[in-house]
């Protein structure tokens, strides 16, 4: 499979991801619109890796963390008395991953195109789907009340905005942000706010700017109380959730836990069977728990991934991948060139990633982020990244 035919149909299959979820959301059958997402994603990653075999060239580091998943893999069959698809996705899903990196490596440097071309239709093609997608939420949630928990993939195009100068696309980010409830998507864009700010365009001004960002959100929570939209709701009850409890937080006050949407009774259920060495090699693939939600009352089997990406990863993988992994990615992204913006847009957009990945479990679901580190692992950059 060639690069650009691989790209162009992640990119649609992107575009229509987060409409489908909508619809599926509205219609009862968000289950059936995840997977129409997620298998045509990952018979395109095998196709193309197949058919790009030659051109996978791992490096040293690549090939110890491709043993620490198949390490995995024989601990949780070890573990498990049946083979499920969990056991599948959890193994061929971070495998896949690896090799996409060392695939796209290869293939990039001996493949001219104007990438940074690419990448700018890419950011704002999403961001319209993003908006599309805002726009039918609202539309049909006045049919049925459904839960406000969009993630419209934004940060290529507020990135993009950051690094021309583009005040208007930043705004634009930003409301579209403020609209999806997303909380955690929220927090990462003020973060590679900040990195580009100070770090990459070392504007002193950003004080004052991040400042009339903070009293615009500000003054949005007052108006709040006159608006009634699912995400201003959102934001205005975790605002006052915070100001009734927050002379009474605590690790064990059931406010935590309803604060973090469950996650940390996500986390207490994973590592209770945890014995000290399954926090170095993990349960292996295809590992669930069960736990059990203060908030709602309720108690759930089976449970596979985690939200907070780390301890998921650690509970499956075990800690001698997760410090091998996160070292992979940290060692491309020191690397970056604050002259070329491509490069610099996709370093930032592994950084806004890493944040998202403590609120949600993003590491092997996105594949921007392999595309991305494909890039950035190339040796030498030349004019194709410009």
């Amino acid at each position: 499979m060639k690069l650009l035919l691989y790209l162009n149909s992640v990119k649609y299959i992107l575009l229509f991801n987060l409409p489908l979820g909508v619809l599926g959301t509205f219609y009862g059958v968000r289950d059936f619109t995840t997977y129409l997402v997620l298998v045509p994603l990952t018979l395109l990653d095998f196709f193309f890796i197949i058919t790009n075999y030659k051109d996978i060239a791992v490096r040293r580091l690549e090939v110890y963390l491709l043993v620490s998943i198949l390490l995995s893999l024989f601990i949780g069959i070890g573990y498990s008395e049946s083979f499920s698809r969990r056991h599948f996705s959890d193994f061929f899903n971070p495998f896949l991953f690896i090799l996409k990196v060392a695939v796209l490596r290869s293939l990039i440097p001996k493949t001219r195109m104007d990438y940074m071309h690419l990448f700018g239709k890419l950011s704002s093609q999403l961001f319209l789907s993003g908006v599309i997608s805002i726009f039918l939420f609202y539309f049909l949630s006045s049919y049925r009340n459904m839960y406000i928990g969009l993630t419209p993939t934004t940060h290529p195009f507020f990135i993009l905005s950051l690094l021309k100068g583009n005040t208007i696309g930043q705004i634009l980010s930003l409301i579209l942000i403020v609209f999806s409830g997303k909380r955690a998507l929220l927090i990462s864009s003020m973060i590679i706010y900040l990195i580009c700010q100070i770090i990459i365009l070392r504007k002193i001004k950003v004080i004052i700017k991040l400042a009339t960002v903070i009293l615009f959100l500000t003054g949005l929570f007052e108006v709040f109380n006159v608006i009634s939209f699912s995400a201003f709701e959102k934001y205005k009850w975790t605002y006052d959730l915070f100001i009734e409890n927050k002379d009474n937080l605590s690790i064990d006050n059931e406010f935590v836990d309803i604060i973090t949407a469950g996650r940390k009774s996500e986390f207490e259920g994973a590592i209770k069977s945890f014995k000290p060495v399954d926090y170095i090699f993990g349960k292996g693939v295809g590992f669930t728990y069960s736990y059990f939600s203060m908030s709602e009352n309720e108690t759930y089997e089976g449970y596979g991934n985690l939200h907070f990406t780390p301890l998921s990863l650690i509970t499956k993988y075990g800690s001698i991948f997760y410090v091998g992994l996160v070292f992979y990615m940290f060692i491309y992204l020191s690397k970056f060139n604050l002259k070329n913006k491509f490069l610099l847009a996709w370093s930032l957009y592994i950084v806004a990633s890493f944040v998202d990945m403590f609120f949600a479990f993003t590491i092997f679901v996105d594949p921007l982020i392999p595309i991305g580190l494909g890039f950035l692992t190339i040796t030498k950059t030349n004019d194709y990244a410009i």
